[in-house]
């Protein structure tokens, strides 16, 4: 699956949507 999910960037306070077959942010 290449479902996204939240993923929270702690350094720019944001949230990020994240491959989960992905590596990269």
């Amino acid at each position: 699956n290449n479902i996204l999910y939240p993923k929270e960037d702690r350094e720019q306070k944001v949230l990020l949507y994240a491959c989960r077959n992905c590596d990269h942010q």
